[in-house]
């Protein structure tokens, strides 16, 4: 999470609501070469109304919001060695197939924008 430019000044706090409700959940997915982490994944499944807030800053989730819909969301992509790419076809034609797939990602202006990626 440090070597991306999304996530490279999160607070070791945010651990709390980032990285251990998809963990304890099942929403999360670690991708391995060998014996070496590659890429990390996980998503929240929201509510409209969550899904809502959390498109606007400060774009965080309670643990309930993590179960709280059926909008399938990536909070965090992280592929420091590139192949982000390939983990976003990887779910969604094995994870997600059938589901949009909605993400925040940072806009040319440095502020996070929504992207909704179509079904497959």
């Amino acid at each position: 999470m440090m070597q991306q430019p999304a996530t490279r000044h999160t607070l070791l706090s945010e651990l709390e609501w980032r990285v251990m409700p998809p963990l304890v959940l099942d929403q999360a997915k670690l991708y391995m070469r060998e014996e070496s982490p590659v890429a990390y994944v996980s998503w929240a499944k929201l509510s409209d109304a969550v899904a809502k807030r959390y498109a606007e800053a400060p774009h965080q989730l309670a643990t309930a919001d993590w179960q709280s819909g059926e909008q399938i969301w990536i909070v965090d992509l992280c592929a420091p060695f590139g192949g982000a790419q390939e983990v976003m076809k990887g779910l969604q034609a094995e994870v997600f197939a059938g589901q949009v797939i909605h993400q925040l990602y940072l806009g040319v202006d440095g502020k996070p924008k929504a992207v909704a990626w179509p079904a497959v």
